[in-house]
């Protein structure tokens, strides 16, 4: 994808625009319905920014335990969390401004 992504820190947020990733098509990383136009846009067009966590071997996966996901307290938390608040308590609509990125986070 990106050449010298191996080299970045991690974890790195980094600009899309004007990299050889922001130049692939987005077709190329996701199965978009046949549709005029859809196959000519770029993944610069429509993503700001990637955030690289590290090689894929370097990733690992955990999974929840049936007896947490049981637990209503938990599952309460989890869905709070992952659910906007509202701007009346972050200050701001909810969601991150746009750039300009830091090379590494």
């Amino acid at each position: 994808m990106q050449p010298d992504a191996r080299s970045w820190p991690v974890p790195s947020l980094a600009a899309i625009p004007g990299t050889a990733l922001g130049a692939k098509f987005l077709a190329s990383f996701f199965q978009i319905p046949p549709a005029a136009g859809w196959n000519t846009l770029r993944v610069e067009t429509e993503f700001d920014a990637v955030l690289y966590l590290g090689s894929a071997a370097s990733l690992t996966m955990s999974k929840l335990s049936p007896s947490l996901c049981a637990e209503k307290a938990y599952v309460r938390m989890r869905l709070q969390s992952a659910t906007e608040r509202p701007a009346s308590e972050t200050g701001h609509d909810g969601f991150v401004s746009p750039g300009p990125f830091p090379a590494s986070v």
